[in-house]
């Protein structure tokens, strides 16, 4: 028997920052699902069974609400790299002087749509409940 496993993903703001194109590719629910499910660097078994199974299974059909793109601005963010800029000379006491040497422009154009339509994903497959299951409670 064909059954079928939808994951529907709310956004509340009706804004979309992430790189990449819309709808968030199928990789951003799994690492989410991941990330809620692990403990440190311990994922459960069947949490890692039940992951691994999606990752087999055909790339799912997505519904996304209909999308406008909004106004684009630029940033200037810490390139993530505060402690290699400490340790130049000119910086090891100075930590506001070291994240003004090490930040990068970064250019955002939200995607903008309507909050009250949800994201679906849903994967088809046969017969294996039980790793859908498990899904679902991550879920």
């Amino acid at each position: 028997m064909a059954c079928a496993l939808l994951v529907t993903v709310k956004f509340y703001e009706g804004r979309y920052h992430g790189h990449g194109d819309w709808p968030p590719a199928p990789a951003r629910l799994f690492q989410a699902l991941m990330a809620g499910a692990a403990r440190g660097m311990e994922l459960p078994i069947e949490v890692r069974d039940a992951l691994e199974w999606l990752e087999r299974l055909p790339p799912p059909v997505i519904a996304a609400p209909r999308d406008v793109p909004g106004q684009e601005y630029t940033n200037f963010v810490p390139n993530n790299d505060v402690d290699a800029a400490l340790s130049k000379k000119e910086y090891t006491s100075d930590v506001e002087g070291a994240v003004a040497s090490i930040r990068t422009r970064k250019t955002i154009r939200p995607v903008l749509f309507d909050d009250a339509v949800s994201i679906l994903y849903c994967w088809f497959f046969d017969n294996d409940r039980v790793q859908a299951e498990m899904l679902c409670r991550l879920a």
